[in-house]
């Protein structure tokens, strides 16, 4: 009983919460309507189908890597070494270990929200 109490008082985001949160607006795949710059892609991430423009691996942004208003890290499993960034961004700087598989990229924060 305690423990249903806890997990009463702390509410669980729903995924409008998570959208609103997520410092970064979402893409639009239709390529007509796509503002993903054309060194990144748009793709749909997980657990939360979000859409977010997608560099390729071991890329990022000329942004300092802890702006999280232009480029980030997802939680999105099988994609951790993956630099998401806002419409628009390029990805064309290497990531300091661009090299190093799913460890790549570790200098760019993971923004759970956008997950």
């Amino acid at each position: 009983m305690a423990s249903f109490a806890l997990a009463a008082a702390v509410p669980e985001l729903s995924l409008e919460s998570r959208y609103a949160v997520c410092p970064v607006a979402e893409c639009n795949p239709d390529p007509r309507y796509n503002n993903c710059d054309i060194t990144t892609s748009c793709i749909r991430t997980q657990p939360t189908s979000q859409l977010h423009c997608a560099c390729r691996d071991g890329y990022k942004s000329k942004y300092a890597d802890n702006d999280t208003t232009k480029h980030y890290r997802t939680n999105f499993a099988g994609q951790e070494s993956r630099v998401f960034v806002a419409c628009g961004v390029v990805c064309d700087t290497l990531c300091d270990e661009y090299w190093a598989g799913p460890k790549a990229c570790q200098e760019i924060p993971v923004v759970a929200e956008c997950s």
